[in-house]
């Protein structure tokens, strides 16, 4: 998606212009943090739709200097200007376990996620995606004790808020020490209401603080688009997805929870995988 979207933008007639203008409001975005508009921790989602690899490197440098970005999923970038690398499970990974696990697809979730838990421990990449069969169905099949292993969950579509409150209220333990990042095709301005309206419900235990003393709180923020792609008032920058439609032969769905977002290209199995998993 990235060599998609950086071959549309730098062969544009006003390429040059355009990134003039990707600068000037990135440091927009900084001066908002520096005079305390903005007072949440973010980081950097925007690999796969940036404006040029020239773009998000000077986003990065430029966003470098704010105390709350805390790093970027591109690993490369990472290493080269020294930034943490972050990032959480993809859709896909749910998605190739309607295969695997096509006999039991009340359980693909729970099955995936210890799958997951085999693999990473030591509190990285513990981190979940909670809605490529609906987060309802995410929270009814999955054992609180699997999902009680993770640190946190992710918000990648439908109302934010009644994503929080049906994972804050879902039998997990010790909900409030739990991380919650949301990275739904996010402004900063809208990060910013999301982070003044549910930080107060959140309280973390003074533990759980000292030993995240680099972060602050736990409602954190992945941006995409808004720090790597155009996303200027007079111009429309690309809104590309790329996810698997069926493996070995079989269909696959992300059902999502809203249907714009649902990826399927087999009708039949849209239904029935509604019909297996509500």
């Amino acid at each position: 998606m990235a060599i998609i979207c950086e071959s549309y933008y730098t062969n544009l007639n006003d390429y040059n212009t355009i990134l003039i203008k990707h600068r000037l409001r990135i440091y927009d975005i900084l001066e908002k943090f520096d005079s305390g508009i903005y007072n949440f921790d973010y980081s950097d989602f925007g690999f796969r739709r940036r404006l040029s690899y020239e773009a998000q490197v000077d986003s990065l440098k430029i966003l470098m200097r704010n105390k709350h970005f805390k790093g970027t999923s591109n690993v490369y970038l990472a290493k080269e200007l020294g930034l943490r690398p972050v990032g959480t499970m993809a859709h896909e990974y749910f998605m190739m376990g309607q295969y695997i696990f096509k006999d039991n697809i009340k359980k693909i979730n729970e099955k995936m996620l210890k799958l997951w838990l085999n693999e990473y421990s030591d509190n990285v990449l513990l981190t979940c995606l909670t809605d490529t069969l609906t987060t309802d169905s995410f929270i009814k099949y999955t054992d609180k004790e699997i999902l009680n292993k993770f640190n946190g969950f992710r918000h990648d579509s439908g109302d934010p808020y009644e994503w929080f409150n049906k994972i804050y209220n879902s039998g997990i333990q010790n909900p409030e020490n739990k991380i919650y990042l949301f990275s739904d095709s996010l402004s900063f301005d809208k990060a910013n209401e999301i982070y003044n309206k549910l930080i107060k419900l959140v309280q973390p235990s003074k533990e759980i603080n000292k030993a995240n003393s680099k972060d602050k709180g736990n409602i954190i923020f992945g941006i995409g688009g808004s720090i790597c792609s155009p996303r200027m008032h007079d111009f429309v920058d690309m809104n590309i997805v790329i996810k698997p439609i069926e493996v070995n032969g079989q269909p696959v769905v992300k059902l999502s929870d809203c249907e714009g977002k649902n990826m399927c290209l087999n009708a039949d199995y849209i239904n029935k995988m509604k019909e297996e998993v509500k």
